[in-house]
C-alpha cells in the first residue's frame, strides 16, 4: 500500500484501465435520480465557480484510446503537484503498542520524497493553475470571502428559483436549498449540522413526525447539500 505514495507505477496500461472503471462508474451515475439533480445544479451554477465544473470524468474527457500518454502526463503532473510528503496525514488503528505500529509505518512512508519539478511541463502548469481554482482548504488559514456558486442574476435576477425534475424511478422528493457562507471553519459549533440535527430528528413532537401524521411525508432529511471553504447551500 505505502508504494503507491513512495514509487507509484502509473503504467499506460494501468491508467488505461483506471479510466475505464472510471467511466463505469459515471456511466451507472447517469441513470441516478441523485446525480442528475446534481448536474442539474451545475447547470445553474456560476460558470467562473470550481463548482459548476464536471466532478468524475469519462473516456470522452479522459480520452485514454486516442491519446493516452497525454491522459498520463496529467495523472503524473497531478500526483507530483498534490501527493507530497507535506500533505499527508497517515492514520493507523491496531490492537499492537504504539511503538510496534510505528515501526510499521515509519520504515515504509519515511522513502516518500516530494518531487523535484526541474523542466515544467505544460501538463504541470496545468495541474498548478487549476489547483488555485478553489480556495484553501485548510484550518490554520484564514477563512476566504463568502464566494458562492449560485447568484440571483443567473436565474433571472429573483429568488426562489423553482426547478421541477423528472425522475428515472418512481420517486417524489422536495428539496429546499438556501446558499449561505461557509461554515468549514467552525469545526465542532457548525450552525448547519447543529440546524440539520434539529430539523431532522424524527422523535415525537417533531417536524418529521407532524408531517407524517398528516400523511405528507415518508421521510426528512437536513444537512448541508454543497460544503466547501468559500459557500455552504444548506438543504432541507
Amino acid at each position: 500500500f505505502s508504494n503507491f505514495f513512495v514509487s507509484p507505477l502509473f503504467t499506460p496500461s494501468g491508467t488505461s484501465r483506471e479510466v475505464q472503471a472510471v467511466d463505469s462508474e459515471n456511466s451507472k451515475n447517469l441513470t441516478a435520480d441523485v446525480r442528475r439533480r446534481l448536474q442539474i445544479l451545475k447547470a445553474l451554477a456560476d460558470p467562473n465557480h470550481y463548482y459548476s465544473t464536471f466532478t468524475t470524468g469519462n473516456v470522452k474527457t479522459l480520452p485514454v484510446e486516442s491519446d493516452v500518454d497525454h491522459v498520463r502526463d496529467a495523472l503524473l503532473a497531478f500526483h507530483r503537484y498534490h501527493y507530497r510528503p507535506e500533505n499527508l496525514v497517515v492514520v493507523i488503528v491496531g490492537p499492537q503498542s504504539l511503538d510496534t505500529l510505528q515501526g510499521w509505518i515509519v520504515p515504509r512512508f519515511s522513502s516518500m520524497k516530494a518531487a523535484v519539478i526541474e523542466n515544467e511541463t505544460e501538463a504541470d502548469r496545468r495541474i498548478a493553475e487549476a489547483a488555485k481554482a478553489m480556495p484553501n482548504f485548510s484550518h490554520d488559514q484564514p477563512p476566504p470571502p463568502y464566494r458562492s456558486a449560485f447568484k440571483k442574476e443567473l436565474q433571472g435576477g429573483t429568488w426562489p428559483v423553482l426547478l421541477t425534475v423528472k425522475p428515472v424511478k418512481p420517486v417524489r422528493k422536495l428539496v429546499l436549498m438556501f446558499p449561505m457562507p461557509s461554515t468549514h471553519y467552525f469545526a465542532d459549533q457548525d450552525p448547519v449540522q447543529i440546524l440539520g440535527h434539529l430539523l431532522g430528528h424524527e422523535g415525537k413532537g417533531s417536524s418529521f413526525a407532524s408531517l407524517q401524521n398528516e400523511g405528507l411525508i415518508t421521510s426528512l432529511s437536513a444537512g448541508s447539500r454543497v460544503s466547501g471553504p468559500d459557500q455552504t447551500d444548506r438543504k432541507s
